[in-house]
This record gives structure tokens, sequence and C-alpha cells, in this order.
């Protein structure tokens, strides 16, 4: 590695550095993002049950969707004129 190739690394390394901090001292940085990752950890907490748990657990969903659709004649909720969805790979 030459002169000019350290030379051009460390100036990589600077620049980046004072991208991510913007010039402050990285632990003002970091204790700044407190806040935000403790948001995104309930934004991710609020939407585990409504987007993985089915994804995780697809029989006891499908249990679950059986139970709720019971008694529900899809062709009579369907509006005039629509043809009643159908799965085009034949999967039950």
């Amino acid at each position: 590695m030459t002169k000019k190739d350290v030379d051009l690394l460390l100036s990589i390394s600077t620049n980046m550095k004072f991208i991510v901090t913007q010039g402050r001292e990285p632990n003002t940085w970091l204790r700044r993002l407190g806040v935000p990752s403790s948001f995104v950890a309930m934004v991710g907490a609020a939407f585990y049950p409504i987007y993985f748990r089915p994804l995780l657990l697809p029989e006891e969903y499908k249990n679950e969707q059986s139970i709720n659709r019971a008694g529900i004649v899809q062709e009579d909720i369907q509006p005039a004129g629509l043809k009643v969805w159908s799965d085009p790979f034949g999967r039950k």
C-alpha cells in the first residue's frame, strides 16, 4: 500500500466520522439515540402481533380466521359484478 493510498483512507475515514457525528463528540450523538431507538422498539412491538404473528404461526392464524369467518358466505358480501376471489395457485 502506498503513502497515497494510506492518505486517501485516512481522509475517507475522517470525512465519514465528521458526517456521522456532524462535528460533535460521538458520545453526545450516541446519547441522543436513546429516544429514537426506544420509539422504534415501541413501534416494532406494536406491529408484532399484526404482521409477524400470522407468519410465525400459520395454522393457529388459519383456525382463528375460520372461526371469525364462520357463517359468512363470500358471494353474499361480494359487490355485484365482481368475481369472487380465488387463489390462482390452488392453495387452501
